[in-house]
Parts: C-alpha cells; structure tokens; sequence
C-alpha cells in the first residue's frame, strides 16, 4: 500500500515516534512517564487518545514495543499509509509540536538509517524517514524535501516470504514518485524542463 502527499511549499509529525519525543502535548509527557514507570496500559490508552484528537482513528498503539507474546495475542501496533502519511506531515507543518520539538524531530528522522527509501535517491536529497521492520513485514514513511514540491511519502509491504524484495520496491516506488515529481517541479504546464532536476 503507497500513500503521498504533496505540499505546496516546505512545510513532519512524529510517527508514533511521538512517544518518546519530548513533544508539548501533555498526554504525550504523561505517557512517557507512564511507560517508563511499567503502567503500559495507561500508557497506551493516553497514546490513543492523543491520536483520536488530531483525526487518526485507525492509528494505534495496542502492545509495548518488540513484545513477542503480545503480537502472538493479536495485540498488533497498527496504522495505514494514509495515517502514516498524514502524521509525517503533521510533524511537517509543526501541527501539535513547538517548534522547538519540531527541529528536534525533524533532526532525528534526518538522521541516516538502514532504512530502503533513500537507497536510490541522490545523497545530497535530504529525506526525514522512518523506517519500521517485524519478521516479514518491512515499511516506511519519509518527507522528502525536493525543491519547489517537498512530498511525503509512506509504503508498507507485509506477508513477505523474502524481505529484500519488501526493501526493493519501497526503494523503487520512492525513486520514481521522486523523479516525477522533480520533472514536475521543473517544468512548464506544458512540459518543457525549465529548471534543473534534483533526482538523477
């Protein structure tokens, strides 16, 4: 499943990262405490509600990370492109973070990773992603900040008996959306390239 959003100028939220980013929202900071005190299920439900008030009803946080016996419950983390989409670009926009927790966000998620998205984008693109692993499940969100048309864009890929092809197509879907929207970025409503392309 491919989602993308186009933004008009430069203009990300937290992933579910937002957890443990020290965002303004006070639910936000008293689940942090929460979780680290072991009280998950309050935890959780202050995270979740937090998603529901910015719009992301089908975004939730249902087990503490990595816990094995959990997913095998059907206690499943979740969320959709879409979602995930929309809360990078809330992060973007700075929609419910200062601005101060905005640059630190977008400092974290502008860090390199070992993470497929950039994997056949020009190195001098800067990209904030997330990337998000389980055993046969691989996705990933990121802004991409391409001149005059900074897009997001999120792919997950699940049911996958060979993860490297998983890694493959989000790295081929993110060059493509990138080189299509460079070419039009750059070019005239009548398709003549007037400036020069980012993506090569």
């Amino acid at each position: 499943m491919i989602m993308f959003k186009l933004f008009s100028r430069a203009a990300v939220l937290g992933i579910l990262l937002a957890i443990t980013i020290p965002a303004q929202a006070d639910d936000l900071q008293d689940a942090n405490k929460l979780f680290k005190q072991g009280l998950h299920a309050q935890a959780m439900e202050k995270v979740n509600a937090f998603l529901d008030a910015q719009g992301f009803k089908q975004t939730r946080l249902r087990r503490k990370m990595m816990d094995l016996a959990a997913a095998r419950r059907g206690a499943e983390n979740v969320t959709t492109p879409h979602e995930l989409a929309e809360i990078m670009a809330l992060v973007h926009e700075g929609r419910a973070l200062s601005a101060a927790s905005k640059a630190d966000l977008l400092r974290l998620l502008e860090t390199p990773k070992a993470g497929c998205l950039t994997r056949l984008l020009p190195e001098e693109l800067p990209v904030a992603s997330k990337p998000g692993s389980l055993g046969g499940v691989r996705n990933e969100v990121g802004l991409v900040l391409l001149k005059g048309r900074p897009f997001v864009i999120a792919v997950m890929a699940s049911h996958l008996r060979d993860e490297r092809q998983g890694e493959a197509a989000i790295a081929r879907i993110a060059q493509r959306v990138t080189e299509l929207l460079d070419l039009a970025a750059a070019s005239s409503p009548e398709g003549r390239i007037l400036d020069p392309l980012q993506a090569r």
